[in-house]
């Protein structure tokens, strides 16, 4: 198989859906979830080696996730799809995170393409920028084509990525956001910058625009932490989980930093040499995260947040739990966060520190220290009155139990 008919079927076959269950801790996630879904560790050093080469290629096409987001009266400012060619002789086209997902098919199919396919499918345009709705203003200035659907998202899954593709690019010691970069280098410029002009593969629309040297130092970074495997794994999706500790797994901070230090251990010097070019941020991994509890349960199903029951039903603590321990909250001044984990969380949270997860749960409902005890100070129906849209659906769920 080739690249072209490896992204042709890209399709095929269909990504196996998302299975209901239940993740205790990190360590649990990791061994349960993330790593049977993992691909084939030779499979992912091969795609690094490809990579790395291709970046190296005077000429290379590269994919930028920006403009991919305007309101629905200014889709005039989307540049998704839209090229560029630079007075450097390489290129790149703005995208969104769907463009991801074609490097994430490929590898789990245990495909990889030559350098010189990668090359020659970007720059005669035949490697489509996403998949999904796009808008009239695009389509006429669009020089990527969309193609297929790789199916993750609909089967359950999210791509998560491991360094933010958004932030912190550490260059000459200081710290670069994605935003700083686009400003400074890879502006969105006018819908009138790009022209038409014709190439073998027909008409299409291209901006040229002069950049200094350093520029590409940012985009290869940029490039690589979009695509390459050694920055993601899949999750369940956001609307898939619930969770007593997050709302979406796959941005969970200590969740991130433990797949990090398990990829740097299988990974060895090749993820090093990944971490310098896509100037990520050098930091100590910490090595007892795999305890922490999640409470993590996933299915894939529209129905498993529904109005009411959020986060309410978290696998291993039954949803009263949560509720009373919220009520507790605001009717006892004295009560504690270690003391609230003890009696219903089942965490035998110490003396010092502890009470973390507790807190967690009880600030994602808009409950936070000045409401510890405040029933004893106001009604409920006063407290409904001068609270925002997120507490009076928590506290309209909620009344029957504070008003026993």
């Amino acid at each position: 198989m080739n690249l072209i008919q490896a992204l042709a079927n890209i399709n095929t076959p269909l990504t196996s859906p998302l299975k209901q269950g239940y993740s205790k801790d990190i360590q649990s996630f990791w061994s349960s979830f993330v790593c049977p879904l993992l691909p084939k560790k030779e499979t992912v050093l091969k795609w690094h080696d490809v990579l790395m080469e291709y970046v190296r290629q005077e000429n290379a096409m590269f994919a930028i996730r920006a403009y991919n987001t305007a309101p629905k009266n200014h889709y005039d400012r989307l540049r998704r799809g839209f090229l560029t060619a630079t007075n450097q002789k390489y290129s790149f086209f703005y995208t969104d995170n769907f463009h991801a997902a074609y490097y994430l098919k490929m590898v789990q199919e245990d495909f990889v393409p030559s350098v010189g396919e990668l090359l020659s499918l970007y720059n005669n345009r035949q490697f489509p920028a996403r998949f999904g709705k796009d808008t009239q203003e695009e389509r006429q200035l669009m020089a990527i084509p969309k193609g297929k659907d790789p199916g993750i998202q609909k089967a359950g899954y999210k791509i998560a990525h491991i360094l933010n593709v958004g932030k912190e690019y550490f260059y000459e010691g200081r710290s670069f956001s994605l935003s700083d970069i686009i400003k400074k280098y890879f502006d969105g410029g006018t819908r009138k910058d790009w022209q038409k002009e014709l190439d073998s593969q027909g008409e299409y629309y291209i901006r040229h625009k002069d950049m200094p040297p350093d520029a590409r130092q940012f985009l290869v970074a940029e490039f690589l932490r979009f695509v390459h495997p050694f920055n993601y794994f899949l999750a369940p999706k956001k609307s898939c989980i619930i969770s007593a500790v997050c709302k979406d797994i796959s941005e969970f901070q200590p969740v991130i930093n433990y797949i990090q230090s398990k990829y740097y251990d299988m990974y060895g010097r090749a993820y090093q040499e990944f971490l310098k070019i896509v100037l990520a941020p050098h930091k100590n991994l910490p090595t007892s995260l795999g305890a922490q509890i999640i409470n993590l349960k996933f299915e894939n199903s529209p129905g498993i947040k529904k109005k009411g029951d959020r986060i309410f039903a978290a696998q291993g603590t039954h949803k009263t739990k949560i509720k009373d321990m919220l009520c507790e909250y605001l009717n006892n001044p004295n009560t504690s966060f270690r003391q609230l984990e003890r009696k219903y969380l089942g965490i035998n949270s110490p003396n010092r520190g502890g009470g973390f997860v507790a807190k967690k749960i009880i600030n994602s409902y808009g409950i936070f220290a000045n409401m510890k005890g405040i029933l004893n100070q106001c009604t409920i129906q006063e407290l409904y009155l001068q609270s925002n849209k997120q507490l009076q659906e928590v506290l309209s769920v909620l009344k029957k139990e504070l008003e026993k």
